[in-house]
């Protein structure tokens, strides 16, 4: 009878049931306290569910990290779009990047995590290049410069480092966090655009 519901419950969507349980999971007890019998647990499936959909722990989270990059993306697009200027819209890419982390410390606590992750998964690599791109795209228009540009690179680098340094802080609970970082961005693209 159990086995019944299961079936129809999940009937195809086996894999993304999985996904949320798996965030759940992380949300919860972070990636230390992650496990496959808890993720299926909570999708109340099998046990060897999770394995059979994603190989094993790391295929699981490297899944979860992909849906976060992709998430991020849709932020950043979002934030841009909102803005009316392109230093605005860096800030807001900025913002949106503080805010992902302290809605959704499941997924995020693994973005990075490659001894977690399945680190040469072609389709990890191509959703994180596509955050990065977006990031490179905003600082190129706030710079006035070509993507391919060298000093978009490393400025791209120093405003996720400064931007990636407030969420390591927790700065997020902070009420001044949105000036304070707004004033941080500022500064690496005032020092891009020194001679």
């Amino acid at each position: 009878m159990p086995q019944a519901k299961r079936t129809a419950y999940h009937h195809g969507n086996l894999p993304v049931v999985l996904l949320e349980s798996a965030i759940d999971v992380l949300n919860e007890r972070g990636p230390e306290g992650f496990s496959l019998r808890e993720v299926a647990r909570r999708a109340d499936v099998a046990v060897a569910a999770p394995g059979h959909h994603f190989g094993n722990i790391a295929g699981l989270l490297t899944a979860v990290a992909i849906k976060g990059f992709q998430d991020l993306c849709d932020r950043f697009d979002n934030a841009v779009h909102a803005q009316n200027t392109a230093t605005d819209g860096l800030v807001a890419i900025c913002e949106a990047y503080l805010k992902y982390y302290s809605e959704e410390p499941g997924t995020a606590s693994v973005l990075f995590r490659w001894d977690a992750l399945n680190a040469d998964d072609q389709s990890l690599f191509d959703a994180r290049g596509a955050l990065r791109m977006k990031l490179r795209q905003a600082v190129a228009n706030s710079l006035d410069l070509q993507e391919n540009d060298a000093l978009v690179e490393n400025t791209s680098t120093a405003v996720w480092a400064v931007t990636h340094g407030f969420v390591a802080l927790k700065m997020d609970q902070d009420k001044a966090v949105r000036q304070k970082l707004r004033f941080a961005v500022l500064a690496v693209l005032s020092g891009a655009r020194q001679p």
